[in-house]
Formats: structure tokens, sequence, C-alpha cells
């Protein structure tokens, strides 16, 4: 009876192998597709979000929308936060006549937020609603300005 050689052995050897590495090299691929399509998906909710937040805002009485606007302050924002708070402070605008009391804590309370678009967005929105160059001017002292200046070599 013939025994099978070794290099036969390593030939059906370095077969399994091939087959293991095609199926794990599909199954990398795969994940590698999945992945780059929930990034898609995230990025487009992440951009549509400041219009899920105007629809909704505009849909609810005004008690309603205070409270969805209060439930946002003082958080620590993400940087998926900021589609949110970008609808926040343009629905504020239309509340100049009828709230503008409540318009000017939410603007207080938000140039003041841990994220740095956030609070220029405030800031903004301040003197536009308002025409109050306090704002600009309180923007230009803001620290974190100062810092960005500062990084980018303007001072």
């Amino acid at each position: 009876m013939l025994e099978e050689s070794p290099s036969i052995k390593s030939l059906e050897v370095s077969r399994e192998d091939l087959q293991l590495k095609f199926e794990i090299n599909a199954i990398l691929k795969a994940g590698q597709h999945l992945k780059q399509i929930c990034n898609q998906t995230r990025l487009q909710f992440t951009v549509e979000k400041r219009e899920i937040t105007e629809w909704l805002l505009n849909s609810i009485r005004s008690n309603e929308a205070k409270a969805f606007i209060r439930g946002w302050l003082g958080k620590k924002y993400d940087y998926q936060d900021f589609p949110v708070m970008e609808g926040i402070i343009n629905y504020l605008g239309g509340w100049r006549e009828t709230n503008p009391d409540f318009v000017r804590e939410v603007i207080d309370i938000l140039k003041n937020a841990n994220r740095y678009q956030v609070g220029r967005l405030a800031f903004e929105a301040g003197y536009n609603i308002f025409d109050d160059e306090g704002y600009l001017k309180e923007a230009e002292q803001d620290p974190s300005q100062a810092i960005r200046k500062w990084v980018a070599g303007l001072e």
C-alpha cells in the first residue's frame, strides 16, 4: 500500500487554508461594507436632525416647545447634537415678539455651551434676534474664541 507523501498532505492543508482565508476575507469585506452603510446612514440622519427639530417645534404647542427646549439646555453637547441645537436656535427667532424673556434665557444658557459651535450660534442668534451688539462684544471676549485665535496664530 502506498503511503501519502508529505507534499500531498501539505497540499491538502493549503487548500483548507485557502478556503478558510477566502471565507475570512469575505466576512471582513462584508463587515466593512456594513460599517460604511451604517456611517452613511448616521451622517444622513445627523444632517436631517435640524429639519426634524424645526418641524417638531412648529408642530407642538408653545408650552410643549418650551419643555422640549429646556430639556436640551445645560447638557454636555456632542457633535451630533449640533443640528438639534441649530434647529432650536432657528426656531427661537420666531418668538422674539411673543416670548422675548424665554428666548434671552435660552440664548444666555447656550452661549456658555461646552461645544464651541453651539456657543457661537447662540451669540449670533442673540445679535440677529435682538439687534443687540452686546452679544457680539461678549463673543469677542469669549475664552474659547481667544484660544482659537491663539491656535490659529492670529494673536
